[in-house]
């Protein structure tokens, strides 16, 4: 790698932040909040969004065995926006 090629992967530049919205069930929710409650004692307060991240690195160091273990064991969401509901019309 060349000194003036950019590593994807480097936090060290300011990177471009990419807005996105997902689901995910209340009990992995509560897992984020569990860990902002241990991030005090380990010296750093962390966001949501750092948890997440830190989460994906993690993934992304694992060998291709361990990572397929890992998403082996998270359950399939259905994807998508609930379904609107109809107002109810007045007009008979």
């Amino acid at each position: 790698m060349s000194a003036t090629s950019k590593n994807p992967h480097n936090d060290s530049d300011k990177p471009k932040l990419i807005r996105d919205t997902f689901s995910m069930p209340d009990s992995d929710y509560q897992l984020i909040s569990e860990i902002l409650e241990r991030s005090p004692a380990m010296a750093a307060r962390s966001t949501k969004s750092e948890i997440v991240r830190a989460g994906l690195k993690v993934l992304y160091n694992m060998d291709d065995e361990d990572l397929s273990q890992v998403l082996t064991q998270v359950r399939r969401l259905k994807t998508g926006r609930p379904a609107k509901r109809r107002a109810k019309s007045n007009a008979r």
